[in-house]
């Protein structure tokens, strides 16, 4: 296997929080705390670590599993997210509904001399609010890997 394709494995590990803790530390060590350079730093030493233990083994099974792993794990995140998203959206959509619905409550019960108005209407400030936060909760899970 190409070295090339064996740092885009560790590059997976690091984006899927699987990394190597040992090899991270050193990476982080060996850039002074700087990220982005710890992150070239972290496939170089991961990527020379895998072809190391196939080169021991004399096969790329191991190699084999880790990407099967990582994939495995891809999709996990992607479907999670996924949830996350249409579950905001949902929510989204119940709130701006309950938005318009809850100041017409509180509008008619202001006519009939009700005591629920500002109940009403603090429930339609507050599903403003929930709608407009779980609209931007809902484009951040789409706008993200």
């Amino acid at each position: 296997m190409e070295f090339q394709d064996l740092c885009e494995l560790a590059e997976k590990e690091l984006s899927l929080g699987m990394a190597d803790e040992q090899l991270l530390e050193r990476a982080f060590a060996e850039a002074n705390g700087i990220e982005a350079i710890a992150r070239q730093i972290y496939w170089r030493l991961r990527a020379t670590s895998l072809q190391n233990e196939a080169k021991q083994k004399s096969s790329d099974k191991q190699i084999i599993e880790l990407r099967g792993l990582l994939e495995t794990q891809e999709k996990r995140e992607r479907m999670r997210k996924e949830r996350y998203r249409w579950f905001w959206a949902i929510t989204c959509f119940a709130s701006i509904v309950c938005t318009f619905v809850f100041p017409r409550l509180a509008m008619s019960v202001y006519a009939r001399g009700g005591y629920l108005f500002y109940g009403f209407a603090v429930l339609g400030v507050a599903c403003l609010c929930l709608a407009i936060f779980a609209f931007r909760a809902s484009n951040y899970h789409t706008n993200t890997e």
